[in-house]
């Protein structure tokens, strides 16, 4: 057995300690750092319905391992979700052995089910990308040897991104350079700014078109970029200074970006704005050293959105699968 002990953290207040491991930890993202996840307002995980229950590992007083998440209540009995109010959550590791992973599966699974007895644990860790240096599954295949089963798979778009001299028009498809050429003959132009007032303005207003809103809130956008400053980067197209288009770019880790929002006013899509800016992500996106563009999710459940593939495939975009892992009592 390792000598690894166990702390369970019940607010979202976060160390220096433990932002620096997640921040050079083998997988870790913004979104695993509890600073991100508060957030979140009163309104949406009330206390009164909601514990957060984040799990820290240590191995002589060093974090090791630390596992984001919160308790709730529902009709099938005590649930606990990680993430919550994240695109993934999930083990956060340094490079520790098989033994270390297993132990802290079994310390989480005795603390979750013997201890606070959990009728279901759901889980949704990173993908591939996300891991540095090389990918480490001992925690996945931890998971469905411990019970867990796939609640659910997402196929996500990515685009690796290249220090090739003619990346990124090297990895388009034809179309893909053909639009961007006529957004340049259009007269568009663009800046990277914190300016997201009008970033929202073109979000919102592409949603209206089609009878849906953002996920997130104007203020919690801002939120975000107030917790984590020049992680949320507005990629703004104008013509003639009219704001047309805007990627709202989360800044993942060191290496992953992660797209929030691609949207435009319907008024000008002929001009073709999104590709345009898409071209200037992924030039900003080498010229920093980054390894991927994460274009999120492009399926609805195991239904695939084919023409969200089929224009992010224009990109030099592959697919990859985000797997949802489910612990149910009845099943175990």
């Amino acid at each position: 057995m390792a000598d690894i002990a166990l702390e369970v953290l019940n607010d979202n207040e976060e160390s220096s300690e433990l932002n620096e491991f997640i921040e050079q930890s083998l997988n870790g993202t913004i979104f695993h750092h509890p600073k991100f996840l508060s957030y979140h307002g009163e309104e949406k995980f009330s206390k009164n319905v909601y514990a957060i229950n984040h799990f820290l590992f240590r191995k002589k007083s060093k974090i090791i391992a630390f596992l984001p998440g919160i308790i709730y209540k529902s009709e099938k009995g005590l649930q606990f979700n990680s993430p919550y109010g994240a695109s993934f959550g999930g083990f956060v590791s340094n490079e520790i052995s098989f033994e270390a992973c297993d132990e802290i599966m079994n310390m989480t699974l005795k603390y979750l089910l013997s201890e606070r007895g959990m009728a279901e644990i759901n889980i949704v860790p990173v993908t591939s990308i996300y891991h540095a240096n090389m990918v480490n599954d001992y925690f996945e295949f931890l998971y469905l040897s411990r019970g867990f089963r796939l609640r659910d798979s997402e196929l996500t778009i990515v685009v690796r991104v290249s220090q090739d001299d003619d990346y990124p028009l090297s990895s388009y498809e034809h179309r893909v350079k053909k639009f961007i050429k006529q957004g340049e003959r259009n007269g568009i132009n663009f800046k990277i700014c914190d300016d997201i007032d009008t970033a929202y303005e073109i979000i919102e207003s592409n949603r209206v078109r089609f009878s849906k809103k953002p996920t997130h809130t104007l203020e919690e956008l801002k939120a975000i970029s107030r917790l984590f400053p020049g992680r949320l980067l507005q990629f703004i197209a104008f013509k003639d200074e009219l704001p047309i288009a805007v990627c709202c770019l989360l800044l993942c880790n060191d290496f992953v970006a992660y797209s929030f929002y691609i949207d435009q006013m319907g008024t000008h899509s002929a001009l073709r704005p999104v590709n345009f800016i898409i071209n200037q992500v992924l030039i900003w996106l080498k010229e920093n050293n980054y390894s991927y563009l994460d274009f999120g999710p492009s399926t609805f459940g195991l239904e695939p959105h084919r023409s969200l593939i089929f224009f992010k495939e224009g990109f030099g975009g592959k697919g990859i699968i985000k797997h949802f892992y489910q612990y149910k009592i009845e099943n175990s």
